[in-house]
């Protein structure tokens, strides 16, 4: 079994109400549309995560007391092809 590995992902909302997506497309699904977000560093709290991935995927700079609760915590296995 593959290891397991805690993510989180932020839905960004501008006052227009529009999300923030990611296009992707892969080679053998098409185009997929994700949310920004990525791995929780060892020790490192889902707030502080989602904080650095948006700094490093867009640039946001976002206080952590500023952000909303979570709304979904699903827990998931899938597997990820590596290239």
């Amino acid at each position: 079994m593959p290891p397991e590995r805690q993510a989180v992902r932020a839905l960004v909302v501008n006052r227009f109400d529009r999300v923030l997506l990611f296009r992707a497309d892969l080679p053998d699904r098409g185009p997929i549309w994700y949310t920004p977000g990525g791995g929780v560093e060892p020790g490192e709290s889902d707030a502080a995560a989602i904080v650095r991935e948006l700094e490093e995927e867009t640039r946001l700079v976002v206080d952590p007391a500023t952000l909303a609760p979570p709304v979904w915590t699903p827990r998931l296995h899938f597997r990820v092809a590596r290239c």
